[in-house]
């Protein structure tokens, strides 16, 4: 293992981590916590699955309804943080990004590799967020004008480790990714 008492290392943790995620196809290992501002100023988080990750490029992607209340409030506000835990390692990431939806004519090439057991998430009646009267009351549609994918552009990582001493730094685009160590 690398000395996590170096910078570098610290971040090549960070971006490994993510990668390795996307490499094992573990969905728990994919899962992120996504926290936006609704459109009338308000917080929200949810459960995200990771679909792309690019340390070349600072660029995370996540498939999503175009309907989604996430989308609305992308919409009204265009950034958002993603919340990655690893309890194996120990590892936090906190990664702040400017979001881009692609939707519409942008997504069409892709959706045909969208596995077709996958398709059922993107459309539905009623539209996803409508009240129900029964548990059961809607039907997936699998809409290719639904399908949705939001890129994370990164801008700022914070890495916590919480192993037998803590560390913790953070690390921005704006100092080319450089990083400064942080007290936990």
């Amino acid at each position: 293992m690398n000395d996590l008492n170096d910078l570098g290392a610290f971040y090549d943790l960070a971006w490994k981590q993510l990668e390795n995620a996307m490499k094992t196809r573990n969905l728990a290992s994919r899962q992120v916590a996504l926290a936006t501002v609704s459109k009338d100023g308000k917080p929200e988080v949810r459960t995200v699955v990771l679909r792309d990750v690019s340390r070349a490029t600072s660029i995370l992607r996540v498939n999503t309804d175009v309907v989604s209340a996430k989308v609305a409030s992308l919409d009204a506000h265009p950034y958002a943080e993603l919340l990655y835990w690893n309890a194996e390692t120990v590892l936090q990431l906190r990664l702040k990004a400017r979001v881009e939806i692609m939707r519409g004519d942008e997504t069409a090439s892709i959706w045909p590799s969208i596995p077709k057991e996958s398709r059922g998430n993107y459309g539905s009646n009623p539209e996803t967020g409508t009240p129900i009267a029964n548990v059961f009351d809607y039907e997936k549609l699998g809409l290719a004008q639904n399908f949705a994918i939001l890129t994370f552009h990164v801008d700022d990582i914070d890495v916590v480790e919480l192993g037998d001493r803590h560390r913790r730094a953070h690390f921005s685009r704006k100092s080319d990714w450089a990083g400064q160590w942080f007290v936990p």
